[in-house]
């Protein structure tokens, strides 16, 4: 019982440093290796993330990922999603997450659809389920909804935009669903290198700046790094192209106080779109 009491209190603690408020957020490993920068990410990580961007893409795409937040097994999460192309209906995914042990438990369920305006802007809309189960206190849920908007200012500088949960809603008094406002730039320096930096704005909370780097230093290997401000967290990952179409990211977050969490996550894209 005491494990358990020790365990709840983490897992809270987890959820303010990773999400500032709220629930969990699970964004894959390419975003947490660029300290969390999610709205200008292409190909299947944009199922974990801005949507928009799959209309790049005339493939489906499927990404499994999981972290053990600060090493602990207790803390680990898995989500899974997928992206279809429907011709000139638009893109529709499907998207499972799962955190938590058995005193503590966050699941979501989300459904996606993003459709290409024109050459320079895509726009995408999520509508999640969100189910919150804490120990003796039984089970409650809520949905949610986010929007997306994506496009490319230049041939080398591109934009993000996603507002999620704008009505503010919650699964309980104390449990809200992250409400906030990010909007992102991908400078594409050269065909190896791409920077990114991203505005995070949550409500009640201070504004995180997130910058990142990704380096292709090999067609089969690219090294990243990122930061950000709130709650000052630093990262590093990599990317390695197993086989044309599936690709393995591996990323670490480094929490001063709360220590290591390492994220892996498994694609598989049969498109030549990505980061």
């Amino acid at each position: 019982m005491r494990r358990c009491f020790i365990l709840l209190v983490t897992a809270l603690i987890a959820t303010c440093s990773f999400a500032q408020r709220g629930l969990t957020v699970d964004q894959g490993a390419f975003s947490s290796g660029m300290g969390g920068i999610s709205t200008t990410i292409q190909g299947a990580d944009a199922v974990l993330g801005n949507f928009s961007w799959v209309t790049s893409d005339d493939k489906a795409s499927f990404i499994a990922s999981t972290s053990r937040r600060f090493s602990l097994s207790e803390l680990s999460s898995y989500s899974v999603g997928a992206h279809l192309p429907t011709g000139k209906i638009g893109h529709i995914g499907i998207f499972l997450f799962s955190y938590g042990f058995e005193a503590y438990k966050e699941n979501e369920f989300a459904l996606l659809y993003a459709k290409k305006l024109s050459d320079n802007i895509s726009v995408s809309t999520k509508l999640g389920y969100h189910n919150l189960l804490i120990e003796d206190n039984g089970s409650k849920g809520s949905f949610s909804y986010n929007l997306g908007l994506a496009g490319s200012i230049s041939e080398s500088l591109d934009y993000g935009l996603l507002i999620s949960n704008p009505e503010n809603t919650s699964i309980s008094e104390t449990t809200p669903i992250i409400s906030e406002l990010r909007l992102g730039f991908a400078y594409h320096v050269s065909h190896k290198v791409t920077s990114y930096a991203e505005f995070e704005k949550s409500l009640e909370e201070n504004i995180n700046f997130k910058v990142g780097l990704n380096y292709a230093i090999h067609p089969s290997f690219r090294l990243r790094a990122g930061y950000n401000t709130d709650p000052g967290n630093s990262s590093l990952g990599f990317s390695y192209q197993i086989l044309s179409a599936l690709c393995l990211d591996a990323s670490f977050i480094y929490d001063s106080l709360l220590g290591i969490t390492p994220i892996i996550s498994l694609k598989w894209a049969n498109s030549q779109n990505a980061n």
